[in-house]
């Protein structure tokens, strides 16, 4: 059953097939093989508890009276892992190039500098990875000029100095993989190499500029939601996640490209259901893949209904 938002954008869709950048985030409800994504069906991963924080009004006394609420038990730390994909070459025009760079510092100032230990980054550099200078100049900051410890922070998140970053370059072999490939690797490797669990991930490329946040709006809704430690910049995808208790996927643009379906370029996607997620993203690891084929594979799990006419 999908929420009424999700009805009214499906109504529309139906009229005209349109991509459409979504003033407000689109919760998704995706089906594979006859089942919600959010099944936990032979999943491999282990799931995650929601902790719940909502206590009665009052507590009956021995006389039958009503005291007051007792104190809210603490609220459990958000654990995500957030994967952003880098991918830049020789061929890439001097444009493309800086506002690929203007978007990493931008993501590392506004996102990874005011999150949390219980948000692990992992930036992952499929082609060239380029120097804090080269950012810098590309953003237009005196070579010389720390800029108010811009230039100190970048150094230390760009050479693994922080405890909740990591940089690499891509592992992955396939010759011009797509961005899916890549945020496999990182999560297979989260999963099997390293053991760990989280509640959700979050995955972005370079193509996404920001995170721009509404501080009084963000920190009204992250005192709504049963975690602790939630950036503000996470704040309204998990507050769609968490509002509707079907939704396992939260993204922030709607496209009619191949078909109706939610971009990946911003994906936050609940971590019991990872195992279905990401047979999609090792899928365009093959060689050889066109963009089409690659772009099905998203559509096939990030559609709004497996009927949508596009």
């Amino acid at each position: 059953m999908r929420n009424q938002s999700s009805h009214l954008l499906h109504s529309r869709l139906s009229r005209r097939c349109i991509a459409v950048t979504l003033l407000a985030l689109t919760t998704v409800l995706a089906l594979t093989n006859g089942r919600y994504l959010g099944s936990t069906q032979s999943s491999p991963i282990k799931p995650t508890v929601l902790a719940s924080t909502t206590l009665p009004d009052g507590v009956a006394s021995p006389n039958g009276s009503s005291v007051s609420r007792q104190q809210s038990p603490p609220k459990p730390d958000v654990r995500i892992i957030v994967s952003f994909i880098y991918f830049e070459s020789e061929r890439q025009s001097a444009c493309e190039r800086n506002n690929k760079r203007t978007n990493l510092a931008m993501f590392l100032r506004l996102a990874v500098a005011t999150s949390g230990l219980n948000i692990h980054f992992h930036i992952t550099f499929p082609g060239l990875k380029p120097s804090v200078g080269e950012i810098l100049d590309s953003i237009g900051a005196e070579p010389l000029s720390d800029h108010g410890g811009l230039r100190t922070m970048l150094t230390r998140m760009l050479t693994n100095q922080m405890g909740n970053v990591i940089v690499r370059n891509s592992t992955v072999h396939t010759r011009g993989a797509a961005d899916l490939c890549h945020h496999y690797d990182v999560l297979w490797r989260a999963v099997h190499h390293e053991g760990r669990e989280y509640d959700y991930v979050f995955t972005l490329n370079d193509g996404v500029r920001g995170p721009f946040v509404d501080a009084v709006i963000s920190k009204a809704l992250v005192e709504r939601l049963p975690f602790a430690n939630v950036p503000l910049w996470l704040a309204k995808h998990l507050t769609l996640m968490v509002q509707n208790k079907q939704a396992r996927l939260v993204g922030s643009v709607l496209s009619c490209q191949v078909d109706t379906h939610v971009q990946s370029s911003v994906l936050l996607i609940d971590w019991r259901v990872l195992d279905i997620a990401l047979q999609h993203f090792k899928a365009t690891c093959e060689a050889g893949m066109s963009w089409v084929d690659a772009i099905g594979h998203e559509v096939g799990r990030y559609r709004l209904s497996p009927r949508d006419p596009c």
